[in-house]
């Protein structure tokens, strides 16, 4: 019951091979222990930092299948689509991605190419980015004009800066 603050776990990663250093090792997911009496104890107390141990995959089946990544866009996609077979993904994930409309070609088409034919990307963003001029509207208006997928609001937050979650799904032909 991790509600109270007692649960046992954390995934983390954690890249601290020689081969992790020079980008070519794997990773090893882990869980972080949490100490029973988190809370009590404080930064200077003398006690050692909580134990990590692996988390076992076997165990967590849906794991193999999700994939996690960050970097530029402009590079991701020729990148993931040197793996064989191709990939196709049901559902993306992604969260402050639409920041900078100098992004929105490669982000577009990376959707395009990874997304699967009845897939859904989810989308959280804020309303408008200050400074770096990106923002929900011009997105939006970005993905119409390229006539791909269509675009509904799941959630708009109406607080401080608004922000919002919407889906994208391939647009579906007409049929009359």
């Amino acid at each position: 019951d991790d509600k109270k603050g007692k649960g046992k776990g954390k995934i983390q990663v954690k890249e601290d091979s020689e081969d992790d250093k020079k980008g070519k090792g794997k990773g090893k997911i882990q869980v972080k222990e949490d100490s029973e009496k988190k809370g009590q104890e404080g930064v200077n107390s003398g006690h050692p930092p909580p134990k990590k141990r692996a988390l076992d995959i076997s165990r967590h089946q849906l794991l193999k299948r999700c994939y996690f990544f960050s970097g530029d866009w402009r590079t991701f996609l020729p990148l993931v689509l040197k793996r064989e077979p191709k990939p196709k993904f049901d559902i993306i994930f992604t969260s402050e991605t639409i920041y900078n409309t100098a992004y929105y070609p490669a982000l577009h088409e990376t959707l395009h190419k990874l997304l699967a034919p009845d897939g859904l990307v989810y989308l959280a963003t804020k309303s408008h980015y200050f400074g770096v001029g990106g923002g929900l509207h011009l997105f939006e208006t970005f993905v119409e004009q390229r006539g791909v997928f269509s675009l509904c609001h799941l959630w708009d937050g109406e607080e401080g800066l608004q922000r919002h979650v919407v889906a994208l799904r391939f647009k579906q032909p007409k049929i009359c």
